[in-house]
Parts: C-alpha cells; structure tokens; sequence
C-alpha cells in the first residue's frame, strides 16, 4: 500500500493493515502470467486492454472491475459481484454481496449473512456457514467462526479446528497463528516449526517473514529466517516485505524511507518521504524536499523524473499507470508512454477482487485503531497538498 497508488484512498478505507508495516499481506492471488488484462474504464463502462493498449474485452456496462485470477475476473452490477472470463461473457452472474478472486480452483463468497466457496461454475463448492472465509493458499482456506480462525480443505473439511485467535494463510509452506497469548507458526501438518517471543508476525515472502516487537503504537519491525533466527534486528519503525531482493524501511517515526536487502544492509539511503515495492527492477519513489518524485532501479538510480506529484503510480506487468489531466494511461519503467491516457480510471494487475476480501483477518482485528488515526492524518495532509 502507498500513497502514490492511484486507488490509495478506497484501499486505506478498505485494508485494516497494521499501520508500521506498510504492506498487507500478499495474497499471491493474481497469476499475471495468464491473466494480463488491465481493466479500464472509459464512457462510463468497463473493460480490459493488453500491454499494448487493444481493447481484448470491450467495455460493458459494468459498475466496478477487477483484474484476472485463473482465468476469471469479478465484475460488480448493482451492488452484485459476479465473474466474467477472458472473452468478457459472463460465467457467474452477479449474485453475491461479497466476492473474492479464484485461488486454487474455488473463491470466497457471502451468501446471507454467512461466507463460503464457490466453483469455477458458480456452484457452491463448501456452504456458507463461516462469519468470514479467505483465499485459499496452499490448498486450504483460511476461515473464522465465533471469533477463532482455523483452517480447511477444498472439501470443506477441518485440517486445523478453529482455535486460533489470529491467523494468516498459508505462505512458503508456513503460516503465522497466534494461540493461547503465543506467536508461532505452522506447518501443513499443524506442527508448531517456529516458537517466537515477539507480538506480531506476518507470512514468509521470499524466505523471510516480518516481525514486531512491542506495540503497534511504538514498536520496532525487523526480520527472521524459517529456523526462528532474527536476521534482521527488529530497528525499524516500519518495514515493507521484501519484493525483488529489497525491502522497504523507515528507521524512526520522522525519518525518510529507503531500502535494505536480505543482509540488513542498506542499499539505498533513505530519502525518499514515499516509495513503492520493487516490481521488476524498478520502484517508484518520491521527496518533496529534494523535487524527486520518479523511477528508480534497484541501485537508486533514477531512471525517470517528473514534478508531477499525481503522475505516477503502481507498476505491474512492466507497465506504470499514470495520470494526466484527471485521465489514465499505461507507461513502461523509462517513463515512454506505451498507452496514451484516455481512461477514467485504470486498475493495475493485483487488483484481482474487491479489497475487504482480501484483508488478513489478524491484520484487521489487531492493528485497526491506530491505522485508523493514521489514515485520518494521510488524507488531512493529502487534501491540504491537493488545496495548494
């Protein structure tokens, strides 16, 4: 999550992320390599271009879009969620208040009040009768009942009973649980492999797995390896998973961003006031102070810059949206236009369902209070810069 995020606004009223770790946890729900569609708008109508800006599914009368996910992709009619297929005929008619985005063959939907899975047909695959259901990941759901996560399988059978009083899905073979006041993590087999004295953990991403010591007011973020070893000392006021071998930091409350890699060392000094995650090679970063606001590589050279505090934004599949005069287009990372900007808005390739699906349960329960203040504070300071 960034500020420079064209959808910033809707994903901070959205995401409950924990407000020092400044990423949510990744769903890996999106499989750009088959499913490489940017949903647009334009006339008030949604549909997909490719990378070079063809029109593949012309736009229908959609209220809202998100990208592909195995090959569908949720659409919104009425307030209804339902999901289309890569030639834009509708497979699943829009039907269900809540919807997430196909992961191992099933999606997370509500029906009533309650959620469950559906198939790839639109057929109810395990009944609703969860108060929450999430992504599948590693071939089990993560689901919550009276307040207790636990785990399941693709046939709606209990591997791991409700029990947990937070919970993350499955990453890298391991998920993060808190039980009885306790922060480890699980295997497949329900094994506890990590014991870890510290107050809040996330996922492995790319073999290291964020962690926080002390509160989420005051305390410091640093990193541990799969045998439980901190390797990256908990110093940082935040952190951001690692993304492209970097990771991004801020050491103390006041201080700029920069980067580190696996080793804790830094690689690019912190001067930026907002940065993104690495895609690819490049990231795009911002300091007001310093005029900055562009694309770097992954030895901070900039690549491109612009004055432009509203020009660039998120970048997936080689490609940067970017916004010029109130409009939306698609750029590669040397700043050429690749598609020129005539949409009304443009959604980048991990936006595969509406995002309160897509929340860690864990992440939203704990750590909602004071991202709320911060979130209050961000959209102070972002109409005041918008006022001059």
């Amino acid at each position: 999550m960034r500020i420079w995020r064209y959808n910033f606004l809707i994903m901070l009223c959205l995401i409950a992320s924990t407000p020092f770790l400044f990423a949510a946890e990744n769903s890996n729900s999106s499989d750009v390599s088959n499913d490489k569609l940017w949903p647009v708008k334009i006339n008030d109508e949604w549909g997909y271009i490719d990378k070079n800006g063809k029109m593949i599914i012309k736009p229908q009368q959609f209220d809202d879009a998100h990208a592909f996910s195995e090959g569908l992709a949720i659409i919104e009619v009425d307030g209804k969620k339902g999901y289309i297929d890569t030639t834009g005929k509708v497979i699943i008619k829009p039907q269900f208040e809540e919807a997430g985005a196909f992961s191992d063959g099933l999606a997370a939907v509500k029906i009533g009040d309650k959620f469950g899975y559906i198939e790839r047909t639109g057929k109810v695959a395990i009944q609703p009768e969860y108060d929450l259901t999430l992504t599948f990941s590693e071939g089990l759901g993560l689901v919550k009942i009276n307040d207790l996560y636990g785990y399941i399988d693709k046939t709606g059978k209990f591997v791991f009973k409700p029990e947990f009083k937070y919970a993350h899905r499955f990453s890298e073979g391991l998920a993060s649980v808190t039980k009885n006041g306790e922060i480890c993590f699980i295997d497949h087999k329900g094994i506890i492999v990590i014991r870890l004295k510290v107050d809040f953990a996330y996922n492995f991403i790319d073999g290291l797995a964020c962690v926080r010591q002390g509160g989420p007011h005051n305390g410091k973020w640093g990193f541990i390896d799969k045998s439980g070893r901190v390797v990256i000392p908990c110093i940082y006021f935040e952190v951001d998973n690692f993304s492209d071998g970097l990771a991004e930091i801020r050491v103390n409350e006041n201080d700029k961003y920069g980067f580190i890699d696996k080793s804790g060392k830094m690689v690019i000094e912190p001067i930026y006031d907002s940065a993104g995650d690495f895609s690819e090679g490049f990231t795009i970063v911002r300091s007001k102070s310093a005029n900055v606001y562009g694309i770097i590589d992954k030895t901070g050279k900039m690549i491109v810059n612009t004055d432009n505090p509203e020009y660039l934004f998120h970048f997936t599949g080689g490609l940067i949206i970017f916004n010029k005069n109130d409009y939306w287009g698609f750029m590669d990372h040397t700043g050429r236009v690749i598609i020129e900007a005539r949409f009304q808005e443009a959604k980048d390739l991990d936006n595969t369902e509406p995002l309160q699906e897509s929340i860690d349960g864990a992440v939203m329960e704990q750590d909602m209070g004071p991202f709320l203040k911060i979130l209050e504070q961000a959209v102070k300071e972002m109409k005041k810069e918008n006022d001059n």
